[in-house]
């Protein structure tokens, strides 16, 4: 069953299921957790773009997993978030065929209202529903495919590349039992209390980030051809 709108309950859920982590650029075999965008050719005179997106976890069983991603705002192509796939789903993204397929939970967002970015959140089992397995670990899995729509309106005259990124600071990976993977926590000290321009009390606060000898992500590109 799949629920595609955010409620509170939800979101509260997910805050406390998932925790942001950062982004590591290195490659290699060794890491818990390499999520890849594939890298993608297309013409021109293409409409939709389907761009690959694989995850490996060969040590670690997932049952949340939460992803943003964002390409630079440009005339001739953008997620076409508007459209509506086969499942129900926005277009921008879709589960079929991929390890999240079957989860009961996948919510599928613009962040910033717009058609450059996509948050993707997706739990295997959703609470009072009827069990739902997690990801077993494998080496390398298809996550999900971004779709973007290309316009024909803005015809590209030379050879271009777009890159698509992953939000580091907005990705999370979960077990079942909620605990995050590859997850570094340092404290970070911040000012509780000004006098004027002076800051008269500081305290500390626990900030996530990813352990980059853990995970890695990887970003991925749109070439568009003449």
């Amino acid at each position: 069953m799949i629920k595609q709108s955010f409620t509170l309950g939800a979101i509260l859920f997910i805050i406390i299921s998932l925790s942001s982590c950062g982004q590591a650029d290195g490659q290699g075999s060794d890491y818990r957790l390499t999520l890849k965008i594939d890298d993608v050719t297309v013409s021109a005179d293409d409409s939709i773009v389907a761009v690959p997106v694989y995850l490996s976890h060969p040590k670690d069983t997932l049952a949340g997993v939460e992803v943003h991603f964002r390409i630079k705002e440009n005339p001739n192509i953008y997620f076409a978030s508007a459209e509506n796939g086969p499942d129900g789903l926005p277009l921008a993204a879709d589960t079929a065929g991929s390890m999240l397929s079957g989860w009961e939970w996948i919510g599928i967002t613009s962040l910033d209202s717009n058609v450059y970015d996509v948050r993707t959140v997706s739990l295997a089992d959703w609470p009072n529903e009827v069990m739902t397995p997690p990801a077993i670990p494998a080496d390398k899995e298809l996550l999900m495919t971004l779709y973007l729509r290309m316009d024909k309106a803005h015809p590209v005259d030379e050879t271009v590349t777009y890159e698509i990124t992953v939000n580091s600071k907005k990705t999370s990976f979960a077990d079942p039992t909620g605990s995050t993977i590859g997850m570094a926590k340092t404290m970070q000290k911040y000012c509780a209390q000004y006098v004027g321009d002076s800051c008269v009390s500081w305290r500390q606060k626990p900030v996530a980030g990813l352990d980059t000898t853990i995970a890695s992500y990887q970003n991925g590109s749109i070439t568009i051809t003449k």
